[in-house]
């Protein structure tokens, strides 16, 4: 401890500060604090805090390397053969948290295949429409450009989604039943008065935004 008081003496009168000013500034009652920093100063107090130190450095207003060098000597209140006793060993990592295990669904294998089958189903259902509505702009925009009535325009949506509704029934591999069907749809729609060039092109919108690339072949 003498070479920690000698070293803290050192900094206080460099900061020009008397015993018992240093005692006020650390919080101590000046009229007998000062005694506390004579004997810290002289090495007489094995057992000083390393609260009590910050304090009279800051006071002093020094920094803790200005007394690193001087602290394995007196690190403790006893040293053994003139030997530092060693500092404690820095605080081991924090263990890393443990993952949470998923939790696992309980209800019945039927109740959840049904649910996700609904979901899948409710999928399918909401990017159908997506397409139709798609389709049907780029309908509307062709019948605009033609200058189709707007009583024809809503005979013509109606037919696009006729045509939809029909390449979406069927799977891909059913493509002769799909073309079967639209033709008789064109057929249908022709009988109202409808322009059969016109019906050709609304079929082939709805085909490439629908069907696949085999059903487009047919």
């Amino acid at each position: 401890m003498d070479k920690l008081g000698a070293r803290l003496k050192k900094l206080r009168q460099k900061s020009g500060l008397s015993q018992m000013k240093l005692a006020e500034k650390m919080g101590f009652n000046p009229t007998h604090g000062y005694k506390y920093i004579f004997r810290l100063e002289k090495g007489l107090v094995p057992n000083s805090t390393l609260r009590t130190i910050i304090s009279f450095l800051e006071a002093c207003k020094a920094n803790w390397p200005d007394i690193v060098d001087v602290l394995p000597s007196s690190a403790g209140s006893e040293t053994k053969a003139g030997k530092p006793v060693p500092r404690p060993a820095p605080a081991s990592a924090p263990k890393p948290k443990k993952k949470r295990k998923p939790v696992r669904d309980t209800k019945p294998l039927r109740v959840r295949l049904r649910t996700q089958l609904l979901a899948e189903r409710t999928e399918r259902t909401r990017s159908f429409w997506k397409k139709v509505e798609e389709i049907e702009q780029t309908v509307s925009k062709l019948l605009f450009s033609l200058r189709v009535c707007s009583n024809d325009q809503r005979q013509y949506l109606a037919f696009v989604r006729s045509c939809c509704s029909i390449i979406n029934a069927y799977p891909a591999a059913k493509t002769i039943a799909i073309e079967k069907d639209i033709a008789t749809a064109v057929q249908s729609a022709v009988a109202k008065g409808l322009d059969l060039p016109i019906l050709l092109r609304a079929k082939a919108v709805c085909i490439k935004h629908l069907s696949t690339p085999k059903t487009r072949k047919h």
